[in-house]
């Protein structure tokens, strides 16, 4: 990242970033885990602090990133072409096991066991698990390492990649925090919406993710591509 960058860099880094950060908005699993949250018994009090423990845990993960790409290869440099590469297989990688693990039909959508306490969570855990599956989830570690990439890439100065960075992080919790907004507004009447949402995001969890995966995949591999050739 340099000091000089034109907007016309900032441009360009929100147009790479921004499927990135809706393939993190859309993962099944934590639009799931904060609709429990806001059915406990702790309620909104909960969510808030797992929607707090979220972006907590996505934007340090964001900040690590950052700071990584910023000292790596640049996107001049020919090794920079191999990391979305990679990046890309992986995330093929992911849509295959998705694909031999979906349910089959009339088999009961999966629901992981440590969601099953999540009915009666506290505040202080609720935004424990909100950093996790922020910070410590496997996708997201590769979603945000190929957004942050392309920041360094694209020559931002200092100010602009935080400010693209905050943007990513913002497009990447807009359902979680959707969520919130909907129970803190909505009160109780939210409560069979937000049922819904869950329902759906766990019948069609491989579906979501086998797509995103493919998507974004393809997408990386073939900017790697272009950068080898260029």
């Amino acid at each position: 990242m340099d000091g000089g960058s034109t907007g016309g860099g900032v441009v360009a880094a929100v147009n790479d970033m921004l499927p990135l950060a809706m393939a993190v908005a859309l993962s099944p699993f934590p639009i799931v885990a904060i609709v429990l949250v806001l059915g406990a018994r702790a309620g909104l009090r909960a969510g808030v602090a797992f929607s707090a423990g979220w972006l907590l845990g996505l934007g340090s993960l964001g900040a690590l990133l950052l700071i990584a790409a910023a000292r790596g290869p640049g996107s001049d440099d020919p090794i920079g072409g191999f990391v979305p590469i990679g990046i890309g297989l992986a995330l093929f990688a992911g849509a295959r096991r998705k694909w031999r693990t979906r349910p089959r039909a009339a088999e009961p959508p999966r629901v992981p066991g440590w969601m099953a306490s999540l009915n009666d969570i506290s505040a202080g855990r609720a935004a424990l698990i909100g950093a996790g599956l922020g910070g410590l989830n496997p996708k997201n570690i590769g979603l945000v390492f190929a957004a942050t990439t392309s920041m360094a890439g694209n020559g931002l100065s200092r100010h602009e990649a935080i400010a693209c960075l905050a943007v990513f992080i913002l497009l990447g919790s807009v359902t979680v925090l959707g969520a919130l907004v909907a129970r803190a507004l909505g009160g109780q009447r939210a409560a069979a919406p937000l049922e819904a949402v869950k329902q759906f995001m766990l019948a069609n969890n491989n579906v979501i993710m086998i797509t995103v995966f493919l998507l974004i995949g393809a997408k990386l591999i073939g900017e790697g591509l272009a950068s080898l050739s260029g």
